[in-house]
């Protein structure tokens, strides 16, 4: 495997490099090569619903159709509880062989203090943003992602979930993550680990009848996750897998595109740095019970 030295994401930038300077260094690195080797692709995506007496299936073969490798160092379980340095994340994309190419997205934030951040394609000269994500003070306070002239609020069932849910087109969607026996599932598919396992559901129907549909998934473990980051780490980032056309058809054209995802997962992940930093705090700020600690190690 090659060595994390090598690769690029040491040209992201941490307080004042332009995003004219960024670019024109990702479009160098196409000569680096990449530590991940594969990429899986399964079988199919598909559907259970909660109206069956049983439980739902562990885990459900899930068919990707398009894969992105999201590079972010995320903030250490051991660290000061300070705003991430890395003010720009880079979305690559994967060549046949399942290794990162040139990059597809950039998201940048102005300003290390602020976590708004703008979501552009790596190769337009322009900047022109395809989407905006805007964070307010306090926890109750729901980010907004404004994609051309639709805004996407990004709430929470209630205050202590880590599951966030949104609408778009229409149509309802949640970020979750999964469970150990879906985690587990994953692994064997893929024949990699994954200790974490975030998943973009199409949710239909309400209470015993709802039904959700699996559109995207995040993976991370020792082979996809970024090079120098550890399980353990928050906000890090990893491989991305979605299922948004199927046989040349887009199966979701009225409904949630790639730039949609891509904006929401990194809301996801900037969740996960807040809730590690606030963890953190709240242990330099006097003695806490074990289970705050605990909390500061979950993603």
């Amino acid at each position: 495997m090659t060595s994390h030295d090598t690769y690029p994401l040491q040209l992201l930038p941490t307080t004042s490099t332009s995003t004219h300077s960024l670019r024109s260094s990702l479009k160098k690195t196409s000569s680096f090569k990449n530590p991940f080797e594969t990429a899986s692709i399964l079988s199919t995506s598909t559907r259970y619903s909660q109206t069956t007496l049983r439980a739902p299936p562990p885990y459900t073969p899930f068919h990707a159709t398009t894969s992105l490798q999201i590079q972010t160092s995320g903030h250490a379980l051991l660290a000061f509880p300070s705003p991430p340095k890395q003010l720009t994340t880079a979305v690559f994309g994967l060549d046949s062989n399942g290794r990162c190419d040139r990059p597809v997205y950039l998201s940048t934030r102005a300003v290390r203090n602020s976590g708004n951040c703008t979501l552009v394609r790596a190769e337009d000269e322009t900047g022109a943003p395809l989407a905006e994500t805007r964070y307010k003070w306090g926890p109750s306070s729901d980010p907004v992602v404004c994609i051309g002239d639709e805004e996407v609020v990004m709430s929470r069932p209630k205050w202590t979930a880590r599951t966030i849910r949104f609408s778009w087109g229409g149509r309802r969607y949640q970020w979750r993550y999964g469970c150990s026996s879906e985690r587990r599932g994953v692994e064997g598919d893929r024949g990699e680990g994954c200790n974490s396992l975030l998943l973009l559901e199409w949710v239909e129907g309400e209470g015993k009848e709802e039904v959700r549909t699996t559109v995207a998934r995040f993976v991370r473990g020792e082979e996809t996750r970024t090079p120098g980051t550890k399980k353990s780490c928050a906000g890090n980032g990893g491989r991305l897998e979605m299922a948004l056309d199927r046989d040349g058809v887009d199966t979701f054209a009225d409904g949630i595109g790639e730039e949609v995802v891509v904006a929401t997962l990194l809301v996801m992940l900037k969740k996960e740095v807040d809730r590690r930093r606030g963890a953190q705090i709240a242990v330099i700020g006097g003695p806490v019970p074990c289970q705050v600690l605990a909390f500061a190690r979950e993603k």
